[in-house]
């Protein structure tokens, strides 16, 4: 399980996560990713996604929803940024959620390739 390289994209994806959440947790914010806990439920749902590392297709697609949740975030903060509002911990959301991001989709490449490699031990010669 630890051995293979998503599993530590997705735990670094996590902890990242968790600390974007503990920062901007211990600042009183007015922001609806700070009132929803997204970071929050990133952390958890990706930590969980270690753990499904028999069922890669469900684990692909659960870095694809958290791909979707973290570029929500990203335009959510660039909406405000472009409107003039500044919120607390604004750019320490997006350069978090920016490098959340990348670390997603290498995963999530990573899960799709590893699914390529044991179809291709599967086919028949």
């Amino acid at each position: 399980m630890i051995q293979r390289i998503q599993t530590l994209f997705i735990l670094v994806l996590s902890v990242l996560s968790f600390i974007t959440f503990y920062l901007s947790y211990t600042q009183e914010s007015r922001s609806l990713v700070n009132k929803t806990n997204l970071f929050l439920i990133i952390a958890i749902v990706s930590f969980i996604n270690i753990f499904l590392f028999r069922n890669r297709k469900a684990q692909a697609r659960i870095c694809f929803i958290l791909c979707f949740i973290i570029i929500s975030i990203i335009i959510y903060y660039l909406f405000y940024i472009i409107s003039g509002i500044k919120l607390e911990l604004t750019y320490l959301h997006i350069s978090s959620s920016l490098i959340q991001l990348v670390i997603a989709f290498f995963a999530r490449k990573a899960i799709l390739k590893d699914e390529d490699l044991i179809r291709s031990v599967d086919r028949v010669r």
